[in-house]
């Protein structure tokens, strides 16, 4: 019978490190990576590969930042900031137009800062690299920004519409970059919300068109580059100077002007009359909801411009064809939105097919605010969305695993939804990509990591807004719900381990009320599950979820359960008949066990017990229950610590399981911290801290162990509740050549050894995971498909003494390897 063990067991070869250490922590996930009400949006291609980034501006935030479009993936990086000011005293309604200032052939960004009154430009040096900020102005209240080359003169001028001066002001352009000379265009009764440029009578300079905050358009026509003749009324009443564009409607080279109404609620144009005047309007729907924004584009590829307009009333965007003269009914693109007042239509993909990029909005409410990508379905007419930023809310815990299967273990963390970040190696990882498209529960108290379907790809169980959720892995590029329970007496933590031994994980819940501490969902296979069903009942007070583990304690090859039942102070296991049948076990009473973990720490063979209080306004003991042929041992107390949190692994690499916690102490010295403890010589050591942050106001945490970047060292990935994020610690220790101990040595024999070309060894091993070091402990080579070998060409390794790791799935071996 094959023993099946959930509990995580690092065999790594006992190099011992002369020191253990860890990296600073380096934020994965924050507030910063969110955008609080956005206020401008923009796409340029920033780095002249054909794809163009998408650059967000946040009004609460005082930030600006901006997605690299790595071949039509703006999530494959993490964003990236230009601006950020967080001082919140006041706040920033920047606008942004991207164009190429100073004619280097690379796109610049412009901005105005309505609070500072700041016009600016940030220079593009190339690479996704950017200068300081470069002020060319001071105007009061800067609204709006276009840039374009005014004069003709080959360079590119800014148009600024400002709010409390209420004019529209030119900055000319000298060709160097450098902005000397102010026009005033034209003086307004309102603020200009919005300026375009557009050529409405043919005479070769770009006219500039002004929407007014009472929804009134003035046109000033451009007479010579630098004279402008007096501002002229087009149309009022067009969605507070926002809801307005232009096309050739009738074909005759002039543009109209489109506009909507969100008082009359309806789409509506005006032709262009020789360049001179425009015509009465002409309504192409009166049915709409509060229009709002409105962008002329070629949406369908026909060679005509068409209409899309946000609505803000019924949250929904829709297009209208252009059928050469007139206009489809509204086609619904999404009603998945909040006040879409900003978008962008843009082809980020290059596949000739248009996305929508779009904000959300609502007033006090985070949840509701989001930066979506919505794209056309391949298989319908619909449009499917990706929402690219939104507010995280608490984090409760996290996760590291492969997802992909490209060999980089990737980071997942549970927000109100599940999010993940891919790994791309060398310390880079991607922006969040959500696991589950919903973003408005309250939290996702717990996620783990299976594969429930054996076909190679790990799935995605979580507790999110009282249900249980489970994801199922489309080979490594998406997520898609494959199954919901509601789980009625609120669960808060879950385990995953074959229960049953039918060959399929099955999942374990504990409950935060109720009298059914745990319980458990059976596996049938190809994402059957049956009901929750508890597990066993216990005359707990219930006021509080019981934190378990699963592993095979008396060692008869059935998966049990820990259970460390806090509200009674008592740790319990739980028997298994092997059909997933328990059998309650008494283990200690009178012991903090708010968080326990199980695994071999003495390397007896049996599995033993860490358990910690976590409260958190004094101390709480920390003690080893050890197991061994006659059952637990009283407890070993190990420290008076609190943990938020325990995890258990090898993170110096000596063969034996250590202690890595989370706690976080109200008491003075009121302190946040994330610390370990070695087992050495049978014992633990004094306890060593990694992060210290004092009072942080997590108030709880988590932290998981995993090797982020294949150097065969735990790194260290924690969550941090109500501060919103998520960091990670890479293990940087060094190793020891004084104290470098073979394993099974005698039961792995390589040969010829010494050798200068092919090395062997017994096949019947079935060795999968080959590591080789050098004599200072550097990764040489390292062979982890998962493929089994039973030789390896080492010619390319130069003259010396090595060290190689050899793993199987039941056993890892060391041994000393010459190369002559």
């Amino acid at each position: 019978m094959i023993k099946k063990t959930c509990y995580l067991i690092f065999f790594i070869f006992s190099n011992l490190y002369s020191q253990v250490n860890f990296t600073n922590g380096e934020t994965l996930l924050d507030l910063t990576h969110y955008s609080s009400d956005i206020s401008a949006l923009a796409a340029a291609d920033l780095n002249n590969d054909g794809y163009k980034e998408i650059i967000v501006g946040s009004y609460y935030d005082n930030t600006i930042m901006f997605y690299k479009n790595i071949n039509g993936d703006i999530q494959y990086f993490q964003r990236q900031l230009l601006i950020q000011n967080p001082n919140t005293n006041y706040y920033s309604d920047f606008d942004i137009y991207c164009e190429d200032v100073d004619s280097d052939g690379l796109i610049d960004i412009a901005v105005t800062h309505s609070n500072s009154g700041k016009i600016s430009w940030y220079k593009n040096l190339g690479d996704y690299n950017f200068d300081g900020e470069r002020a060319i102005a001071v105007i009061n209240k800067p609204k709006s920004l276009v840039v374009g080359d005014i004069d003709n003169d080959g360079d590119n001028d800014f148009i600024v519409g400002s709010e409390d001066v209420d004019k529209i002001t030119l900055l000319l352009n000298n060709s160097l970059a450098v902005f000397n000379e102010q026009v005033i265009i034209s003086n307004t009764n309102y603020a200009v919300n919005k300026v375009k440029l557009y050529d409405l009578d043919k005479n070769g300079y770009l006219d500039v068109i002004g929407g007014q905050e009472n929804g009134n358009i003035y046109w000033s026509k451009n007479i010579d580059g630098v004279n402008f003749s007096s501002a002229q009324f087009i149309t009022g009443a067009a969605d507070d100077g926002y809801g307005f564009d232009f096309l050739d409607v009738n074909g005759d080279s002039y543009d109209d002007i489109i506009f909507s109404s969100n008082y009359d609620d309806n789409l509506k144009y005006l032709l262009n009359i020789n360049g001179n005047s425009f015509s009465s309007e002409s309504i192409i729907d009166s049915s709409l909801s509060d229009p709002y924004n409105l962008l002329v584009k070629d949406f369908d590829h026909d060679g005509l411009k068409d209409i899309i307009v946000s609505t803000t009333s019924d949250d929904k965007i829709g297009w209208y064809k252009n059928n050469n003269g007139s206009f489809s009914s509204i086609i619904q693109i999404t009603n998945n939105v909040n006040n879409p007042k900003y978008f962008l239509i843009e082809d980020l993909d290059n596949d000739n097919s248009l996305e929508i990029i779009t904000s959300s909005y609502q007033s006090n409410e985070s949840g509701g605010q989001k930066l979506s990508v919505f794209k056309k379905s391949p298989t319908s007419s619909s449009y499917e969305e990706n929402i690219i930023n939104f507010h995280f809310s608490a984090a409760n815990a996290v996760q590291i695993a492969d997802l992909d299967n490209d060999g980089n273990n990737d980071i997942i963390s549970a927000f109100k939804s599940i999010v993940w970040n891919k790994n791309h190696g060398n310390d880079v990882f991607s922006s969040q990509y959500l696991i589950s498209q919903n973003i408005n529960n309250l939290f996702t108290l717990d996620v783990e990591v299976k594969d429930l379907n054996n076909d190679g790809w790990l799935d995605i169980i979580g507790i999110t807004g009282g249900n249980l959720e489970i994801y199922k892995n489309m080979n490594g590029e998406n997520f898609i719900p494959i199954h919901t329970q509601v789980i009625d007496e609120e669960g808060e933590d879950i385990e995953i381990s074959d229960v049953n031994n039918d060959g399929y994980f099955d999942i374990l819940i504990s409950h935060r009320n109720g009298e059914t501490p745990i319980s458990k969902v059976i596996n049938n296979g190809n994402f059957d599950f049956q009901s929750i069903t508890p597990i066993y009942t216990f005359g707990g007070t219930g006021y509080k979820a019981y934190n378990f583990k699963c592993g095979d304690v008396d060692k008869d090859g059935y998966i049990d359960i820990v259970v460390g039942a806090s509200d009674v102070s008592e740790i319990h296991w739980l028997k298994n008949d092997g059909n997933g049948n328990f059998t309650y076990q008494y283990i200690v009473s009178s012991i903090a066990c708010n968080k326990i973990d199980i695994g071999d720490l003495d390397n007896d063979g049996n599995i033993d017990i860490i358990a910690a209080g976590n409260y958190s306004y004094g101390n709480s003991d920390l003690n080893w229950l050890e197991n061994n042929s006659e059952g637990f041992s009283s407890p070993t107390k190990i420290d008076t610590q609190s943990l938020k949190s325990i995890t258990l692994g090898d993170i110096d690499n000596d063969g034996f399981l250590d202690i890595v916690g989370t706690s976080y102490e109200y008491y003075s010295p009121y302190d946040e911290r994330i610390l370990y403890y070695l087992f050495k010589d049978g014992s633990f050591e004094s306890q060593m801290t990694i992060e210290s942050l004092g009072d942080a106001l997590s108030l709880t945490k988590d932290a998981v162990l995993g090797d982020l970047n294949n150097d065969n060292k735990l790194d260290i990935v924690s969550s941090y509740y109500f501060i919103n994020s998520v960091k990670y610690f890479m293990n940087s220790s060094t190793l020891s050549l004084e104290d470098i101990n073979l394993t099974n040595s005698r039961n792995f024999k390589i040969y010829p050894n010494p050798s200068i070309e092919f090395i062997y060894w017994n096949k019947n091993l079935n060795i999968s995971n080959i590591s080789i070091f050098n004599s200072i402990g550097k990764l040489m080579y390292r062979n982890d498909k998962k493929i089994t070998i039973d030789k390896l060409n080492v010619s390319f390794i130069p003259k010396g003494l090595y060290f190689i790791v050899a793993k199987s799935d039941q056993s890892i071996y060391t041994t000393k390897l010459i190369i002559k």
